[in-house]
C-alpha cells in the first residue's frame, strides 16, 4: 500500500486471512509430503509385485478355466499363488491405506487419492484367476498402468497444491513465514 495510506478494516482482515492460509499451508506441507511419499513407495512396491507375478513361470498353473479353480499341485503354481495372495492381502491393502492417508491432506491431493484408490480397487478386483493366462496378464498390465497413472496424478496434485519445488522453503520464504508467524501470533 502507498506510504501514508491507512488500511481499511476489510483490507486488514483480508491480509490477516491470507497470512493465516500461508502459515497453515506451510505447517501442513511436511505431513502432506510424508503422506505423498508413503503413497509413492507403496505404489512402487505394488507395481514391483505385479511385475514379478506377470513374469512368474507358474502363472499359467494358477489361471484359466481349469487351473484357476483347482488346488496348486506344483512348486511353480504354489509360488505364483503365494505372490498373488500377497498382492491381494498385504501389498494392495498397504497401497490403498496409504492413498486413504494421503486423502487426509485435503485439497487436491485428498480428492485425487480418493478417486485413484477407488480406481485401484476396481482394477485389482479384475484379477480373477478363472480367466485365461493371456487375459490375466493383460489385467496385470492394466493394474500397473493404473498404478503409474495414480502415482503421477497424486504427485501432480501435490505439486499444484504446494508448488512443484515445495520440498523446502528457500531462506527468503522461511524468513517471510517466520515474520508472518510473529506478526499474527502463530507458532
Amino acid at each position: 500500500q502507498p506510504v501514508g495510506r491507512t488500511q481499511t478494516p476489510g483490507e486488514k482482515e483480508r491480509e490477516v486471512k491470507e497470512a493465516e492460509v500461508t502459515v497453515a499451508r506451510a505447517a501442513a506441507l511436511p505431513q502432506a509430503r510424508l503422506r505423498v511419499s508413503s503413497v509413492s513407495q507403496n505404489i512402487d512396491r505394488l507395481d514391483a509385485a505385479l511385475q514379478d507375478l506377470e513374469k512368474h513361470k507358474g502363472l499359467s498353473n494358477i489361471t484359466g478355466t481349469l487351473m484357476g479353480r483347482t488346488p496348486n499341485l506344483t512348486n511353480k503354481a504354489t509360488g505364483a499363488q503365494a505372490k498373488l495372495d500377497s498382492i491381494k492381502s498385504q501389498i494392495f491393502v498397504s497401497a490403498l491405506q496409504a492413498m486413504r492417508e494421503a486423502s487426509k491432506t485435503g485439497g487436491a491431493v485428498g480428492n485425487v487419492s480418493d478417486a485413484e484408490g477407488n480406481k485401484l480397487e476396481a482394477t485389482l478386483a479384475a484379477l480373477s484367476q478363472a480367466q485365461g493366462t493371456p487375459q490375466f496378464r493383460q489385467e496385470l498390465k492394466n493394474a500397473r498402468e493404473q498404478l503409474s497413472m495414480s502415482k503421477r496424478l497424486i504427485q501432480q496434485a501435490f505439486d499444484e497444491e504446494y508448488g512443484a519445488t515445495s520440498s523446502r522453503l528457500n531462506p527468503t520464504e522461511q524468513a517471510e513465514l517466520e515474520a508472518l508467524r510473529k506478526r499474527f501470533g502463530k507458532p
